[in-house]
């Protein structure tokens, strides 16, 4: 006798009570099966129930998943997780110049569909937890596909990076479900694979997971993708992904993003007050990047005259963040323990953060960040335990965070600042070595604070020899034209 879709739903749900499924893993997979009844037609159909029926194993890891990514830290109190629901701001993407912007529920209405998106925005726009709240949103309110949700620079510690074998090893666990159940359950349409922080890989990776992106695409047209990243011209070529940028804040935005900020009453309501009456209007490129809107409410007491220098903004950060006990005391400074003055331990991070951004590292273990610390400690010939440092930079400064057995820094553009703050005050071969070797990293923001912070050391050493050295190559003899000459510089 043949097996009917309807005993296959009910090998399902007995399958999803075994797995130890929460009624809200239960709620996804009983929606996907709906799905597949109503959407899919002949043998696809019995194929990809039968796979959902043995993809119940991954129901912990779905449920895991939407635990660790429904809470976040913030500036405002770096110390305690709070829920990003609770704290979402609605957040604006341009789909095309000549259409008005939609906002995240537009996207997630595209999601429960077949489409591909790149979610794509500079440092602090929020593109990490937009991608988290697209995970949520399809968790929490099951459209009939099940959200998978990645953060792409767990690749770089796998010897042969590979999405789906990584999605599968990690989301089966122990069990002995096959990835062929996986392969059936894309080929469906039964995920939208969100894949965060395409920018976060290792730079000799990216290739080859674009090559994999682009392949899934290919081999499974009904799956929904959907990957975050910096802007990348690579993306332009990515046929069949639409490229979303996401919209600077308008001043209504930033108006809910503090008041949903847990932070001092009086505080909020005085810096909503100045956004109204013309700081939105004077530092639009400060305040309509969320990361940067909150750093200026946490700075902006301390400093009346809000910098106008994204280095000198984030300088100002950074010493508001030495010196706060916690977000919400700010008469106390925090417990320190390796006793170092500000200037000294700006100097020792700044050597970390340089290190480590030549290594395209931005996620350690325990010993790699404990190795950096060392060095950068030896570098300053500072007096001071490596494991002290490591204790500010986490729990007094909060430039880094641990999850799980990982360290990360909050967010990658204070690595990028204090890697320019670095070069900008080292010697100038020092500084030119190191420029060339990061001068193709167009993506981030380390040589443009750099050249906002020196230009003038630049200038005639760095760029005046490359562009002596190109025009040689097109033909002009050498010294033929100086446009970097030191009298130049003086006189402009």
């Amino acid at each position: 006798m043949p097996v009917t879709e309807a005993a296959i739903l009910a090998v399902a749900a007995d399958a999803v009570t075994k797995a130890g499924a929460t009624a809200a893993t239960s709620a996804l997979f009983k929606s996907a099966n709906e799905r597949a009844e109503r959407v899919l037609r002949g043998p696809a159909k019995g194929l990809v129930i039968r796979a959902l029926a043995s993809l119940q194993s991954y129901a912990p890891f779905l449920q895991e998943t939407h635990d660790r990514v429904s809470t976040f830290k913030t500036f405002a109190d770096p110390t305690k997780p709070v829920s990003l629901l609770d704290h979402f701001v609605e957040t604006r993407f341009q789909v095309s110049r000549d259409k008005p912007t939609v906002n995240q529920t537009a996207i997630i209405q595209r999601l429960t569909r077949p489409s591909r998106f790149v979610v794509s925005a500079t440092a602090g726009f929020g593109k990490s937890m937009v991608m988290r709240y697209f995970a949520l949103a399809l968790f929490e309110n099951p459209m009939g596909k099940i959200p998978i949700f990645l953060e792409l620079r767990n690749l770089n510690r796998v010897s042969a990076p590979s999405i789906i074998s990584f999605l599968h090893s990690s989301y089966k666990r122990i069990s002995d479900v096959q990835v062929e159940s996986f392969k059936q359950g894309l080929s469906g349409g039964a995920f939208v694979l969100i894949l965060d922080g395409f920018d976060e890989l290792n730079h000799d990776l990216r290739a080859v997971i674009e090559s994999e992106v682009l392949q899934i695409a290919r081999d499974y047209p009904l799956c929904s993708i959907i990957i975050s990243g910096r802007p990348d011209d690579r993306f332009k070529s990515w046929r069949n992904f639409s490229i979303i940028k996401v919209a600077p804040m308008a001043k209504d935005q930033v108006v809910d993003l503090i008041n949903k900020l847990e932070y001092e009453r009086g505080v909020r309501k005085r810096f909503i007050q100045k956004v109204n009456n013309g700081l939105y209007d004077s530092h639009k490129s400060f305040m309509s990047t969320p990361l940067l809107a909150i750093l200026m409410l946490l700075t902006f007491e301390q400093n009346a005259n809000i910098p106008d220098k994204m280095h000198l903004f984030y300088g100002e950060a950074f010493k508001t963040l030495f010196h706060k006990h916690d977000a919400l005391k700010e008469q106390y400074d925090r417990s320190r323990k390796s006793g170092l003055m500000v200037d000294e331990f700006e100097k020792v991070f700044s050597v970390f953060c340089l290190k480590t951004y030549v290594q395209e590292k931005t996620e350690f273990s325990f010993g790699e960040i404990m190795s950096s610390v060392k060095d950068a400690i030896r570098y300053e010939h500072q007096d001071v335990k490596p494991a002290d440092f490591l204790f500010d930079v986490e729990e007094a400064v909060c430039l880094v965070m641990k999850e799980g057995a990982s360290y990360f820094f909050v967010h990658r553009s204070f690595q990028e600042y204090f890697t320019a703050l670095f070069l900008a005050n080292c010697a100038g071969n020092i500084r030119d070595n190191f420029i060339a070797k990061i001068s193709s990293r167009y993506w981030d923001n380390v040589l443009p604070m750099l050249f906002d912070m020196a230009a003038s050391q630049i200038e005639p050493t760095w760029v005046a020899n490359n562009t002596q050295e190109y025009l040689n190559d097109v033909g002009f003899e050498e010294n033929q034209i100086n446009l970097y000459s030191l009298d130049s510089v003086g006189s402009r």
